[in-house]
């Protein structure tokens, strides 16, 4: 079989089994023990070759980091809007609840611009997504926050901040929502820029 018809067959492969599993996995918990082929079942994979079976979960993967920060740049750019109609109708929303309210929504929608992972290419994704579920410790971490934590490697952010930020997001994942949100406070002491 030629190169050329070999990916061929992995990406109608890939395909398949992705949309297969789509309703067997919506009750998965997507962390690091899903992450290394996005919760195509053993029973799938084990028929195929080795280097088959490590081509199609990389191209899942692939496909899935593209979908996701795809989805997020229309994110970035409808809280981009919403935190500037929240500007220009702030004066009008003058009462302590509706200062309070706008306080969080531009708050909210700062973070998501902040956060944008637009411009860092998938294959970057893939690779620290995967490097970040290799250690122990972050498997139960969810995959939103493993994006977060290599967009934040990739943009440069200090690693003592990166480092608070995994701790945190650990022990979310543990369900110690109190201990993970007082030490996402104290990262926010720790300055984040280069």
């Amino acid at each position: 079989m030629n190169k050329l018809s070999l990916i061929g067959v992995v990406f109608l492969a890939a395909i398949s089994l992705t949309q297969s599993t789509v309703a067997e996995d919506e009750d998965k918990k997507h962390d690091g023990h899903w992450w290394p082929c996005l919760g195509v079942p053993d029973h799938i994979l084990q028929a195929r070759t080795e280097e088959l079976r490590i081509a199609m979960c990389g191209l899942i993967q692939s496909t899935y980091i593209m979908g996701y920060t795809d989805g997020y740049g229309v994110g970035v750019m409808n809280a981009r809007a919403e935190k500037m109609f929240l500007q220009l109708y702030s004066e009008k929303l003058k009462s302590n609840e509706g200062i309070a309210l706008i306080s969080t929504l531009i708050e909210n929608a700062n973070h998501a611009i902040e956060s944008d992972v637009r411009g860092i290419g998938h294959g970057r994704f893939q690779k620290g997504v995967t490097e970040f579920y290799s250690d122990s410790r972050n498997k139960q971490v969810g995959i939103d926050s493993a994006i977060q934590i290599v967009s934040m490697q990739v943009k440069g952010e200090k690693e003592a901040y990166i480092d608070c930020m995994k701790e945190s997001f650990r022990l979310a994942a543990q369900g110690r929502h109190r201990a993970a949100n007082a030490r996402k406070s104290e990262c926010k002491g720790i300055p984040y820029t280069k």
